[in-house]
């Protein structure tokens, strides 16, 4: 199949999907409309026409970055024959949950396939007349296993973002709880906050790229995956299969459905309050055996089950 794939080039999951869409045989053509939306409007239906385009893919429906409803219903007109398709990461757009955002409902309902990584805001969804279909994000099947010889010198680390005003406003209290008592603690990512307790345990940027990043959770006993809408049935961020694919032992919030995912206390370990949390990571610090039997057949299980080859696998299962 021909494909054309929109959405921003960040160095993470656009390249996980590229990689998954060649190794099942598919040609794909990416375009960032993060970078050149402006000029997408001309570029994407010379695309269409000149690569015989089968399936149009867009991710990242951000404010401002994503085709309107009336671009969307002028390629169907021009192009029958390709089948559009949205897949969304994330369970609010500008700060509204997907379902209760009027503006973004009118684009995705002329989508022939809307998919969400939260299960429970599909039925929502298509009361609201849109084709909503839960596919699930997942990690790289190139993941990089660089836990053998590596010095796990790091107690906590956390990889994400942290204090931003709309999103995850729980994760301040949280880190900075953890760093207060568990000193040997790491955070990497977008910081929007100046409290000084974060900052001074901050990596003050974003890991560089992907060997980076598995070789900052190669070295930490306990990566931290405090997820967003955890009240969602089975919404689960991708940070965790990462995490997981790449060796690492995940202490993530308990979320609806998390036990339909994984087996919790054996490929995974959770809690559920910030009072749980501390003492969980207490816990798994002492338990060195049973912490690396845990990270050990969570990576089985995310490379088994929850690649992104498997995701887009549902999902070309679904259109065709």
């Amino acid at each position: 199949m021909n494909i054309l794939l929109s959405m921003p080039e960040d160095g993470q999951s656009n390249a996980y999907i590229i990689n998954a869409l060649q190794d099942m045989g598919h040609k794909v053509i990416h375009i960032d409309h993060r970078r050149y939306f402006k000029h997408c409007t001309d570029i994407i239906p010379r695309a269409l026409k000149q690569e015989n385009i089968e399936l149009f893919l867009v991710l990242h429906l951000a404010p401002h970055q994503t085709y309107g409803s009336d671009f969307i219903r002028q390629l169907k007109v021009s192009f029958p024959h390709v089948k559009y398709a949205s897949w969304i990461f994330d369970a609010t757009l500008d700060g509204k949950l997907i379902p209760d955002n009027e503006q973004l409902l009118e684009i995705i309902k002329e989508y022939d396939y809307f998919f969400t990584v939260c299960d429970g805001q599909v039925e929502e969804l298509q009361e609201k007349g849109v084709n909503a279909h839960w596919v699930q994000e997942g990690a790289s099947g190139y993941a990089y296993d660089l836990t053998k010889g590596i010095e796990k010198k790091i107690d906590v680390s956390f990889i994400g973002q942290v204090g931003h005003p709309k999103v995850h406003t729980d994760r301040v209290p949280l880190i900075k709880k953890i760093i207060n008592k568990f000193d040997n603690t790491l955070v990497v990512g977008p910081v929007y906050t100046q409290e000084t307790d974060i900052l001074s345990h901050h990596l003050l940027r974003p890991t560089y790229n992907d060997v980076e990043h598995a070789r900052i959770v190669a070295q930490s006993k306990i990566n931290l995956a405090h997820s967003g809408w955890g009240d969602i049935n089975h919404y689960f961020s991708a940070r965790a299969y990462r995490l997981m694919a790449n060796g690492g032992f995940v202490l993530a919030n308990h979320s609806k459905g998390i036990e339909d995912i994984f087996e919790v206390g054996k490929e995974i370990a959770t809690y559920t309050d910030h009072k749980d949390c501390l003492e969980k990571i207490k816990y798994y610090l002492k338990h060195e055996d049973e912490r690396e039997e845990i990270a050990k057949a969570g990576r089985a299980r995310v490379l088994k089950d929850y690649l992104f080859n498997n995701s887009l696998k549902t999902i070309l299962g679904i259109i065709k």
